[in-house]
């Protein structure tokens, strides 16, 4: 399999929900805080932060999974440590300022975290045997792009009952794909999701919002 950002051998495994957020949830070891992974109504508890259960399996190549997006993967370590310490300030103003969570660089560490959204989506695309699209390929090597991927935000109300955000758990959801007709190969549109807690971040490719989502977001607001 070739790395679906370069072209290069794909030799490197992305994990579906990142290693350094598991880590900080449930530290280096699992059993002890007994996580499960539920897929397809199947459980099973994860061991630790390398398991291949909560992997991509090789669809990038090293040098772009830990070298060429290492700054998206922090934009989004940044990201997530906002979300994890403030979760009062984002669910009573139903709001999150991108200043609060960079600084004067709120701008390019947003553009950054998009692109790390990008990403994943695109693992989750090929790890379902999908062609990742062009224009989603090109966005990662530029600063200003056209694109039909819009991200929204929300919050799930139903999560903030529990007394533990954790256990409101993390996960990805299922690939939703749109086709232009029915027996047509390829999708001309998807919707995605993965969430943290109370945290709902979905994908609309080529598709429109539907639903109660927070305004369109493509790394170009300071508020989402």
């Amino acid at each position: 399999m070739k790395c679906w950002i370069c072209g290069q051998i794909a030799d490197s495994s992305e994990h579906k929900i990142k290693k350094s957020t598991l880590k900080k949830v449930y530290g280096d070891e699992f059993r002890y805080s007994k996580m499960l992974h539920i897929k397809d109504g199947n459980s099973t508890f994860i061991q630790g932060p390398n398991s291949k259960k909560i992997q991509y399996t090789k669809t990038l190549c090293k040098d772009c999974n830990r070298t060429k997006t290492q700054e998206y993967d922090r934009s989004y370590d940044t990201f997530f440590e906002y979300v994890q310490k403030e979760p009062s300030q984002i669910i009573e103003k139903r709001m999150i300022d991108f200043y609060d969570v960079y600084g004067d660089n709120f701008a390019s560490k947003q553009l950054n975290l998009f692109k790390y959204l990008v990403k994943i989506f695109g693992c989750d695309l090929v790890a379902t045997g999908l062609e990742v699209p062009f224009d989603l390929k090109e966005l990662l090597q530029k600063e200003q792009f056209l694109t039909k991927l819009i991200i929204s935000f929300a919050i799930n109300e139903d999560k903030l009952f529990l007394q533990d955000p954790n256990e409101a758990g993390m996960g990805i959801g299922a690939l939703i794909g749109w086709y232009p007709y029915k027996g047509h190969p390829i999708p001309e549109g998807y919707i995605w999701e993965i969430y943290f807690s109370f945290l709902h971040i979905r994908f609309w490719y080529n598709r429109p919002i539907d639903g109660p989502f927070a305004a369109p977001w493509i790394a170009n607001n300071r508020y989402i």
